[in-house]
């Protein structure tokens, strides 16, 4: 029954991209893989899978993005997903173990950036330091909000926590921090005006970004965040396709353009 009722969410929740087979080929027809992914991949996804189709002839994979750790808890849950393109191992090491067909593979590394808004007071001299002293005045005209993902279960608000504590930032007092569910989510409560600095991936920042005002937070403050393949043993031809395409070089050319570091496939 779990599983039946994770098949009805999962179809809601990806986005099948393509034409959709007729009724009365449904059988014959190779099935689009299921796919969870790191939110922060979001941005670069359509480009992705514009190369893996037209590299491999596959079929375009159904996606649902979130935090790397509530993925994990849907899939540990029963969620029929067949790739899992993860964060970190941690959200990975969470599955069992008889899920899984290999261990994971790490496909890319990732950034941050600090980003903020024309309009803010941060915009001429973006820094951490700057946002130090912005977070440390208690004026009230001065007083601003940061957002980062979710230390709790998002990779990139672990390492953004990371880097605040090395930046003697962490802990912000109450009212000074909203944590977003996922790193997408931290973009958008910028984009709002929910607050007056985001840091995010520096991947969601690849394609176009508007006018924001960014800087890439110094690598020597936190450790990259290792995204990991993992697949199911659940997955079908067309997902074992597709996991081992994101390992190719290929793949990694479009990961690199996309703001990523890259590992030797």
């Amino acid at each position: 029954m779990l599983r039946i009722v994770w098949l009805i969410l999962v179809s809601v929740l990806c986005s099948p991209i393509g034409n959709v087979a007729q009724s009365d080929d449904v059988l014959e027809s190779p099935v689009a893989p299921l796919v969870a992914a790191a939110s922060s991949l979001r941005t670069l996804w359509p480009d992705l899978i514009e190369h893996y189709v037209n590299d491999t002839g596959g079929i375009e994979p159904r996606v649902s993005f979130a935090s790397s750790g509530l993925l994990s808890t849907q899939i540990a849950n029963g969620a029929p997903f067949e790739v899992f393109l993860s964060a970190d191992l941690t959200s990975i090491d969470r599955i069992p173990a008889h899920r899984l067909t290999q261990p994971a593979r790490v496909f890319a590394l990732g950034s941050l950036s600090l980003i903020t808004l024309p309009n803010t007071i941060l915009a001429d001299n973006l820094s951490l330091n700057t946002l130090k002293e912005r977070l440390d005045d208690k004026s009230a005209k001065s007083r601003i909000r940061l957002a980062i993902p979710s230390p709790r279960h998002a990779p990139y608000g672990k390492a953004a926590k990371e880097a605040l504590t090395l930046a003697s930032i962490w802990p912000l007092d109450n009212g000074q921090l909203l944590a977003a569910e996922n790193a997408s989510q931290t973009l958008q409560f910028l984009r709002s005006g929910a607050v007056e600095a985001a840091i995010v991936p520096h991947t969601l920042l690849a394609a176009k970004h508007g006018k924001l005002i960014i800087k890439q937070l110094p690598l020597e403050l936190y450790n990259l965040v290792e995204h990991h393949v993992a697949i199911m043993n659940t997955a079908n031809n067309e997902a074992m396709t597709f996991a081992q395409w994101i390992l190719s070089s290929e793949a990694q050319a479009v990961l690199q353009n996309s703001g990523l570091q890259v590992t030797t496939p």
